[in-house]
């Protein structure tokens, strides 16, 4: 699931990626996971106004993603040059004004070029009880199994976005969108015939503003299920809509997290936790609820809730497929009363075949 976030509100992207402004609220693919942080090799300044101090993690063209101590990403747009920074390089930077992309670099400082880095990789848990638990076991198989047989697929989308300014359950309605989605396994989803309120837009769906998500379909579940540092820890016989049900907490941290959560020229990767309901046998994931964890302080927002409902969708005449029905998002802004809404509806779903198109 991704999340991303404009003027507007709070916008939601994923494998998992949420953004944001600090202003108002904005609301978790497919997106290729983005690599996990890397421990700073020494204290480093907090910021003061908009200047920044920490370690290149990724240039690319004119663009730097720098991680500072507190766990957050910074992007900058910078005038590329040989002698510039690399990844790895220690340093300052004096930004200005947020171009929409990144911040604009106005000063690169270069505090300490990067050394060849020896240590090993980190170690990566094992959860004891899913590699013993006959029902992790048999949800972990299935999920490889069904994620290679998922066939392309297009179904319709609606999403109501609400807001919450002054606390307590009231929330307004602030529009609806709707959008054809086109799902594959290579390349995630793709976004046509995007529409708010009714009325063609003309901006790409991750360019509406206000809470936007992805990764609903493949990133979400496998993300949880296919990461063996994933913590679970059985709860309680349950059901989901009727479905005998088993209820499994579970906890992801931050070295092996997939949930990118951005807030215009930041973003964190956070630890997370939550809940996921597994019929009897394993073999379908009913719900899935997840929370973030360990947001910084100085990150502009302080609470991001996901949820996502599965139900038994028939793509073909003799094939069935848990895929997701319903799906909702919370967050709300650090010092501040504002919170938003997104609740998501999937039907139409069809088989994808293919398409042609002929010119001459």
């Amino acid at each position: 699931m991704r999340i991303t976030s404009t003027s507007k509100a709070v916008r939601l992207l994923s494998p998992e990626t949420y953004r944001a402004e600090a202003e108002t609220v904005k609301a978790a693919e497919t997106v290729a996971p983005q690599p996990p942080p890397a421990p700073a090799p020494h204290a480093v300044p907090v910021e003061l106004g908009r200047t920044f101090a920490g370690v290149v993690l990724l240039v690319e063209s004119r663009s730097m993603v720098m991680q500072l101590e507190d766990t957050r990403f910074i992007v900058l747009d910078i005038n590329g040059t040989e002698s510039g920074p690399h990844t790895g390089d220690r340093v300052d930077v004096r930004a200005g004004e947020y171009d929409g992309h990144g911040l604009m670099a106005e000063a690169v400082n270069i505090v300490e070029r990067a050394t060849p880095a020896n240590a090993p990789p980190p170690h990566q848990s094992v959860d004891s009880q899913a590699e013993t638990d006959p029902v992790l076991q048999h949800a972990r198989e299935t999920e490889s199994t069904v994620d290679r047989a998922l066939p392309n697929f297009l179904c319709r989308e609606v999403v109501k976005r609400y807001e919450n300014s002054a606390g307590g359950n009231e929330w307004e309605l602030e529009d609806t969108l709707s959008a054809e989605v086109l799902y594959s396994r290579k390349t995630g989803e793709t976004y046509r015939d995007i529409q708010v309120d009714g009325r063609p837009a003309q901006k790409s769906w991750p360019e509406l503003g206000g809470d936007i998500s992805t990764g609903e379909f493949g990133s979400l579940l496998h993300g949880l299920l296919a990461n063996q540092g994933a913590q679970f820890q059985f709860v309680k016989e349950d059901s989901v809509n009727g479905v005998a049900a088993r209820e499994y907490s579970f906890r992801i941290n931050r070295a092996q997290s997939d949930w990118k959560i951005l807030s215009d020229y930041q973003y964190i990767i956070p630890q997370y936790s939550g809940r996921v309901w597994f019929d009897r046998d394993g073999k379908h994931v009913l719900r899935i609820e997840k929370k973030a964890e360990g947001i910084p302080s100085a990150f502009p927002l302080n609470s991001v809730e996901a949820e996502v409902n599965f139900s038994e969708i028939r793509l073909e005449s003799s094939q069935t497929y848990r895929l997701p029905a319903q799906a909702e998002t919370r967050v709300c802004i650090r010092d501040s009363h504002k919170c938003s809404r997104k609740t998501i509806e999937f039907h139409d779903y069809k088989k994808f075949t293919g398409e042609t198109k002929i010119t001459f």
